[in-house]
């Protein structure tokens, strides 16, 4: 409580996504407010959207959030969840009311509500106690608390037991207002490959950081980059001349660096159009990723893997049938089909993990940084 949709104004700013919606949560007159009335009120306003939603919610809204996961649990796609209650302490409420009817009405301006209606919410929330209905939850969740929250806490670490899909994040030196302490925290919290993680999903093991895949699946980009080289020494030897333009070899490598955005594009392509897919550059590295969390078929998934291949299967073709003369596009389509051949080969070292982990006929999807199975 206590808060506007203005007070996220600078996490959503550092968003990554522009369909955010923050809505204004007392919107309700006084004589109305309550906590049930403010939980209709979001019901109505998201009734029509047909995409799956990810809510963020502090405090209040975390307890909407997870309301509104239990009662629609087909409508939701993730659940970050901040400064968190399951269990609302009635004693509490009772004395933050308390300590409510003693502040002057002034300390209430710029809340979104008067010093009554606060009081008339806190009591509303008493009986809230959504223990038993927590099973309910299948979406990923994600529980952020500050460390200095420590009215919180407890019920933070005990909300993450009663939702083994979550993970919780202590903020260090932040309090519990999030939003304002750390919105960074916030809007770089894993959004992506997020996905309803089935039942029945097997974790494939796999390397857990990006560092440790690239040392693993370094042999492959080897191979590659011997192929490429065999490739030009054969033409070059067949025609016993120079065939290629090394200053176009590196404005190849550039537009095949451009097309490192196309690589990624045509991951997302053979997933299903109602599959949430992401593509972007990954922060501070050079590097540009699709992120998705959509169970495919082995076979499909192995076509996601290795289809961005073209780019580089395509430029080598030009370059080997192209004539020896034309060196400026032969540098060019040698660079290009050197970056295009090349990148994806931690695609293929993933390609190897489900060859030889999963049979022909699960499926495998991404889950946050994790592989699964499913049968």
């Amino acid at each position: 409580m206590g808060q506007t949709a203005q007070d996220w104004k600078e996490v959503v700013q550092q968003l990554s996504i522009s369909d955010v919606d923050c809505p204004e949560l007392f919107s309700s007159t006084e004589d109305e407010i309550s906590y049930l009335k403010i939980l209709g009120d979001l019901e109505q306003r998201y009734s029509e959207v047909k995409e799956p939603l990810r809510i963020c919610g502090l405090s209040l809204g975390a307890l909407l959030a997870i309301d509104f996961a239990i009662r629609h649990e087909e409508k939701v796609a993730s659940l970050v969840l901040i400064g968190a209650q399951y269990r609302v302490p009635s004693l509490l409420i009772d004395f933050q009311n308390l300590i409510f009817r003693c502040m002057p009405n002034k300390a209430f301006e710029g809340m979104g509500l008067s010093k009554s209606s606060t009081i008339k919410l806190a009591h509303s929330m008493r009986s809230l106690d959504f223990t038993s209905q927590l099973n309910i939850i299948r979406c990923p969740v994600t529980i952020l608390c500050g460390k200095k929250d420590t009215a919180n806490l407890k019920a933070s670490k005990k909300l993450k037991e009663l939702l083994p899909q979550a993970t919780l994040h202590i903020v260090p030196n932040a309090g519990h207002e999030l939003n304002q302490y750390a919105p960074n925290t916030i809007a770089d919290i894993s959004e992506y490959q997020t996905g309803i993680l089935p039942k029945n999903a097997v974790k494939i093991e796999t390397p857990q950081s990006i560092e440790e895949m690239m040392k693993k699946a370094a042999p492959i980009a080897a191979v590659l980059c011997v192929l490429m080289f065999v490739t030009m020494l054969c033409k070059t030897v067949m025609n016993k001349t120079v065939v290629i333009s090394h200053v176009f070899i590196l404005i190849g490598f550039c537009l095949g660096y451009i097309c490192l955005v196309i690589h990624e594009w045509l991951h997302g392509i053979v997933y299903p159009r109602n599959a949430l897919v992401t593509i972007g550059k990954i922060t501070g590295k050079i590097s540009f990723v699709a992120l998705a969390s959509y169970p495919l078929k082995r076979r499909r998934f192995i076509v996601m893997c290795l289809l961005p291949f073209v780019l580089g299967i395509i430029p080598l073709l030009i370059f080997i049938v192209s004539p020896a003369e034309y060196r400026e596009l032969n540098g060019l389509m040698f660079g290009m089909s050197c970056m295009g051949m090349v990148s994806p080969f931690p695609d293929v070292y993933n390609v190897f993990i489900v060859l030889k982990n999963a049979n022909k006929k699960d499926a495998i999807m991404f889950y946050k940084n994790d592989m699964y199975k499913v049968s």
